[in-house]
């Protein structure tokens, strides 16, 4: 399921969906035991010693310099190739104030910790902060709120409790920050290009009436194509962020027209086949691109953007969802690539797509 709904009900409880919000920006030497030669451990490990705090292997292949803020900080050059896909050292769980190194969720606050927990900020009485004031909440290096959250990740320090929320009587887990700054930057190119590739996943089948029905078809998209975009913005201003790239991954729906095999061995059968029943009915070809963006409809809806195919009938120009595998929460998680989920960007009619990163398939069947 999709995130953004339960984005969008913590907006409308908070009042963010006013025109009149105000949101307050921050952003102004031997062989290795593996059999792995020790120029291998230096290449990887290439600058990390002078400052013990990023002495450790976050990235197959990494270096040390300063961000665009002049942090200093680990640069992801290529990501490992199973999960996690950055890797970080132990959380202290145990002590009183603890340490975790954890991605941070903008949109509603929150700090995600490579198990999928998910932390709200909190002041020193146990209560959320919301998402206007949450920037006063953080640590001055973090430079929150900020799109910076979408390609870096944090080392945080606090106390862990159970948050009470203004607008219900149950408490969700929850930490007092006490310190925190910026540790790991995944580039924009690093992030959209190593999403370069084929998803499956379903989406449902139209309806004569132009509506869609529970049933779903499968899809196969294959993105093989970055395009330059833009740069992420600092909120509110027209200003880029200088290390916040942004890539469009171009590509096509595989079974549009033909049919094609799956990683599983099944087939997949030629949407235009479907006649009525084909999800992107009027198109006249599978050409589809996606891209991350930064605020949407207002500062810090961030959501991944998916073009259907032109001149589809009974979808909007555009879907959207959460950043799902996009976002920096996946990078450090255990379990993998999370499914993407988009709605229609617009009045919904039933329809959705959900896809995930696959290996394997293609070609006819």
């Amino acid at each position: 399921m999709s995130r953004l709904l339960p984005r969008l009900v913590a907006f409308a409880a908070l009042g963010l969906l006013s025109a009149s919000t105000t949101f307050l920006g921050a952003c102004s030497a031997s062989s290795s035991d593996d059999g792995e030669s020790a120029d291998d451990e230096l290449r990887k490990k290439k600058d990390a010693g002078a400052d013990p705090s990023l002495d450790f292997q976050a990235c197959d292949q990494q270096h040390v310099d300063k961000n665009a803020d002049g942090d200093k900080i680990i640069i992801c050059d290529k990501p490992f190739a199973t999960p996690p896909f950055v890797r970080f050292p132990d959380d202290d769980t145990k002590s009183d104030v603890v340490t975790l190194y954890a991605a941070f969720d903008v949109s509603v606050g929150n700090f995600v910790t490579r198990d999928g927990t998910e932390r709200v900020t909190m002041d020193d009485k146990g209560n959320a902060i919301a998402f206007q004031t949450h920037g006063a909440g953080l640590p001055s290096e973090m430079r929150m709120p900020c799109n910076r959250n979408m390609y870096t990740l944090y080392r945080i320090t606090g106390k862990l409790g159970q948050a009470k929320q203004s607008w219900s009587k149950d408490t969700i887990p929850g930490i007092q920050v006490a310190t925190g700054a910026p540790v790991v930057m995944v580039p924009g190119k690093i992030i959209d290009g190593s999403l370069v590739g084929a998803w499956e996943g379903t989406t449902n089948a139209r309806r004569p009436d132009g509506t869609f029905a529970p049933d779903v078809v499968p899809i196969r998209v294959s993105f093989s194509n970055l395009v330059p975009v833009s740069n992420l913005k600092i909120w509110e201003t027209g200003t880029s962020l200088p290390d916040g790239p942004v890539f469009k991954l171009t590509g096509t729906i595989e079974n549009f027209d033909k049919s094609v095999k799956a990683s599983d061995g099944t087939c997949y059968p030629a949407l235009t086949s479907l006649g009525d029943k084909n999800p992107f009915h009027g198109a006249t070809s599978g050409d589809v691109d996606t891209y991350r963006l930064g605020g949407m409809h207002f500062p810090g809806d961030q959501v991944l953007v998916f073009t259907v195919p032109k001149a589809t009938s009974d979808w909007s120009v555009t879907a959207m969802g959460g950043l799902g595998p996009f976002g920096p929460s996946d990078w450090l998680a255990t379990k993998g690539r999370s499914t993407l989920s988009l709605n229609p960007h617009g009045l919904p009619k039933g329809n959705k797509i959900e896809i995930k990163v696959v290996t394997g398939g293609g070609g006819g069947c």
